[in-house]
Order: C-alpha cells, then sequence, then structure tokens
C-alpha cells in the first residue's frame, strides 16, 4: 500500500492524538490509584481484627464475581487483578491476627 504525503502526515496526526489520549488516561489511573492507596494507608491502622475477617470475606468475594464476570479480558488483566487482591488479603490477614477482636 502506497501512502503519500498527505495520508502520512493523517496517520501520523492520528497516532500522536492516540499518544496523547493514553498518556492522559495513565495520569488519569495513577491519580485514582494514588488515592486508593492513600486511603489504604488510613483505613489500615483503625480496623479491628473483626473488621479484617469481614472485609477480607467481602473483599475476596467480591475479586470472585469480578473474574467470573470478566473472561473476556486477557490474561494479565487477571493476573494482575489477583497478584494485588492477594498482597491486599495478605495485609488483612496479618493486620487480623495482631489485633484482639
Amino acid at each position: 500500500m502506497n501512502m503519500n504525503a498527505e495520508d502520512e502526515k493523517d496517520a501520523l496526526n492520528k497516532l500522536a492524538a492516540m499518544v496523547v489520549s493514553n498518556s492522559e488516561a495513565i495520569t488519569l489511573f495513577g491519580g485514582q490509584l494514588t488515592a486508593l492507596r492513600q486511603f489504604i494507608g488510613a483505613v489500615m491502622p483503625q480496623l479491628t481484627g473483626a473488621q479484617c475477617a469481614t472485609i477480607a470475606g467481602l473483599f475476596a468475594k467480591g475479586v470472585e464475581n469480578v473474574i467470573s464476570s470478566t473472561n473476556e479480558l486477557p490474561e494479565e488483566y487477571h493476573r494482575s487483578l489477583l497478584t494485588q487482591a492477594n498482597i491486599l488479603l495478605a495485609a488483612l490477614e496479618e493486620k487480623k491476627s495482631r489485633r484482639l477482636y
């Protein structure tokens, strides 16, 4: 397929717009992730062992529901979700083990 100069310019402009759009999406996601991390850091020390146990059960069930309803997404999505979920569940378990009910 031969492209003339105008077609090449149009293709490059579309590519540049896509790069800008993706950069903006990543920036927004980064901000959201930072807010969630700060929230978790503020909430975790306040939880009792009983609260940790309840939250862990509800969270695990929620993750299972997400996995069962997102079969069409790539394996990398599920692997990332499970990795992060396991980190959070381990933190809840550790916190639950340290605190008295």
